[in-house]
């Protein structure tokens, strides 16, 4: 199955749905190919209905092999270019309007991922907005070629109003190439409301990533306090164990103390000579124990 179509198939499919009598839509050209994205149709449709006045110039032109006066076949054919004209200005205006409606919507985007997808679905609906204006602009250039017909039966009128059809024609000219310039100022302008939504995009993704560093940093911190917390705990443990060992040792030598103390007056009280025996002096053994008890 074929992937992709080129210009000259969709102006040829546009061509053999004319001589069938149906106007060239987007879906009766799908049909007609068998294939083929809305986009890409989209696009050759639009160079289709750009070339179709070239186009209809150049067969109005063929009048001049007929037998109709020169002046009447000039008439028709300048009819014929201000219809054209007509319909490619108001295809051109929707093209506008929906260029504008699209930069206002584009305006209000914000930095949010949730709210660009939403905007992208919303630019999706304007866009098929701007398909059906495009389709109405195109019944409109149906209606006209209508008009055309019965114009041919007021040749005598038209001849009349010669000049003033020629001054028409102009201003409608003038007119269809304002909105052709108006239509490229707005595609820039979507175009650079478009850039500045990618960067804003890429400038939250920086932030986004500068929070994820400081954060990293912060839990690098906490964990490094409870590290030395560990640490200052390890050494209050060693330092209470030492102090409990130390204490330990202190009893058993003021236990020891006491006890040689009690034998010493006990061997000095059995003797005849009563003597006044003097309490002994706390050694600093004894003295550690007792501080250690007040505490």
């Amino acid at each position: 199955m074929p992937t992709g179509i080129s210009e000259t198939d969709v102006h040829q499919a546009a061509d053999a749905l004319v001589a069938q009598g149906e106007r060239p839509t987007i879906e009766r050209i799908r049909a007609h190919l068998g294939t083929g994205s809305p986009n890409t149709v989209t696009r050759w449709l639009e160079t289709w209905w750009q070339r179709l006045d070239e186009r209809l110039r150049a067969g109005a032109s063929g009048l001049a092999a007929g037998n109709p006066p020169a002046d009447v076949a000039a008439l028709a054919q300048q009819w014929w270019e201000v219809a054209v004209t007509h319909a490619h200005t108001v295809a051109s205006q929707a093209l506008g309007d929906a260029h504008a409606a699209l930069q206002a919507r584009t305006d209000t985007l914000t930095r949010s991922e949730a709210q660009i997808a939403s905007e992208r679905l919303a630019w999706a609906a304007e866009r098929t907005e701007l398909i059906h204006a495009r389709d109405l602009a195109q019944r409109g250039v149906k209606d006209l070629e209508a008009h055309l017909l019965a114009l041919g039966r007021h040749l005598d009128e038209l001849q009349r109003q010669h000049a003033q059809v020629d001054t028409e024609r102009e201003g409608l000219l003038g007119q269809l190439l304002a909105a052709q310039a108006a239509a490229q100022d707005a595609t820039a302008a979507a175009n650079a409301a478009r850039t500045e939504r990618e960067q804003a995009h890429r400038a939250a993704e920086d932030r986004w990533l500068q929070e994820v560093d400081r954060a990293r940093q912060e839990a690098a911190r906490h964990a490094a306090i409870i590290v030395q917390r560990d640490k200052a705990i390890e050494r209050m443990t060693i330092a209470q164990a030492d102090l409990q060992e130390r204490l330990r040792v202190a009893s058993v030598a003021t236990a020891a103390a006491e006890a040689r103390a009690n034998t010493l007056q006990a061997v000095r009280a059995s003797q005849p000579k009563a003597r006044v025996v003097r309490k002994p002096k706390p050694t600093a053994a004894t003295a550690a124990v007792r501080n250690a008890k007040r505490k």
